[in-house]
């Protein structure tokens, strides 16, 4: 029996990561037989805004959107969820999978999902990194 969602938080110090994969159903008949799943990435914000920590502008694009304070659209139904006096919501972008299997969409939109929280993952790493090389001499 397969899955129908699959819900992952995942905790940074800039706040929670929320990644989900639901099913969709099938496709058009117009359009194919395979099955299509929609993977969604959710990144904190701060008065509707992505969290200063990990608005990195042009210089990062997650989910094929530079990653300032108005990436992705707001999620009204998660806004004022418990993470901490400095996180008040989120903002959310999704993408739609479509395979001959639900095991393969779902393979294709969590590899897609990892690939676009890497992405931050590495970044803030790496502004981390600097920070602290900017001490040494």
């Amino acid at each position: 029996m397969r899955e129908s969602r699959i819900e992952k938080k995942t905790i940074y110090p800039f706040g929670h990561v929320i990644t989900v994969v639901e099913c969709c159903g099938q496709e058009e008949a117009s359009v194919g037989d395979g099955v299509v799943v929609r993977a969604v990435l959710y990144l904190p914000t701060k008065d509707c805004a992505l969290v200063r920590d990990i608005r990195f502008g042009e210089r990062l694009l997650v989910a094929d959107e530079q990653l300032k304070s108005s990436w992705g659209f707001i999620q009204q139904e998660l806004v004022g969820a418990s993470q901490g006096e400095d996180i008040d919501g989120y903002r959310h972008r999704a993408e739609l999978f479509r395979a001959d299997t639900w095991k393969k969409a779902f393979q294709d939109a969590e590899m897609w999902l990892r690939a676009q929280t890497s992405k931050i993952e590495i970044a803030y790493a790496n502004r981390q990194a600097a920070l602290i090389a900017a001490d040494e001499d």
